[in-house]
C-alpha cells in the first residue's frame, strides 16, 4: 500500500508540535511553513503548548 503523506523533519527538539501540525495540514491540502507555525504557536525553548497549536491552526488554516 502506497502512502501519499508528506514527510517532514524537525529542525530541533522543540519542533515536534509544529512539525506535527504541518504534517496534518499537508494531509488536508494546506502548505504551512514551520517558521510561521512556530511564530503563531508561540514556540519557545521549551517547545509548543497544545493551546499554542490550537491558536496556530486557527490563525493559519482557517
Amino acid at each position: 500500500m502506497s502512502s501519499k503523506v508528506s514527510k517532514f523533519k524537525q529542525r530541533d527538539i522543540t519542533d515536534c508540535g509544529a512539525t506535527s501540525l504541518a504534517c496534518v495540514a499537508a494531509f488536508y491540502g494546506h502548505k504551512l511553513l514551520l517558521s510561521r507555525i512556530r511564530q503563531h504557536a508561540s514556540t519557545d525553548h521549551s517547545g509548543t503548548t497544545v493551546l499554542g497549536l490550537l491558536e496556530a491552526e486557527e490563525g493559519l488554516v482557517s
